[in-house]
């Protein structure tokens, strides 16, 4: 019997997206406002969050592996050779689209914020942070945010395309 690749790497693929969208809209749906609501002790525990290397510490390998093995699928299962030929493939093709969106975003504006953010956390664990600093935090933690609302979309996007292409298979 030999050993099935492509089933190998669907699993690890399917299980990657749900991790990757799962802990997405958890932060950013159900954390987030609870943090938010809670004030100081909220911002406390995002700073201690932030010192250990933030959410992308998790979310950005998690989302490149899940970009890796769907690009292999995508690839060994010829979608790049009739990307759009039928609604199946559509609807795949776009989702690919949505979720290497996604990654790219996270890549390039949310890893240099996160090392921003982190780098100013550490710095401040020991003595609190200055008024300077504080408004730093603010500033980071706003545009974090705004990721919040950009990204997630993308993946919740890529995940109903991708399984709606096996809806209408």
């Amino acid at each position: 019997m030999q050993f099935d690749w492509v089933a190998a790497l669907r699993l690890v693929h399917v299980l990657s997206s749900v991790a990757w969208a799962g802990a997405m809209f958890f932060a950013v749906f159900l954390l987030a406002p609870a943090l938010k609501a809670a004030g100081p002790p909220g911002g406390a525990l995002m700073l201690t969050v932030a010192r250990r290397g933030g959410f992308g510490r998790v979310m950005g390998p998690v989302g490149l592996l899940t970009i890796a093995t769907g690009a292999l699928l995508y690839w060994r299962l010829d979608y790049h050779t009739r990307p759009f030929d039928g609604t199946p493939a559509t609807l795949l093709s776009l989702g690919a689209i949505a979720g290497v969106a996604a990654i790219l975003i996270g890549y390039i504006f949310g890893v240099p914020l996160q090392r921003r953010l982190t780098a100013l956390a550490r710095e401040v664990a020991a003595t609190g942070p200055t008024a300077e600093q504080a408004a730093a935090l603010q500033n980071l933690g706003a545009r974090m945010a705004r990721m919040g609302r950009i990204v997630p979309p993308l993946v919740g996007a890529a995940l109903v395309l991708m399984v709606g292409r096996f809806v209408v298979y």
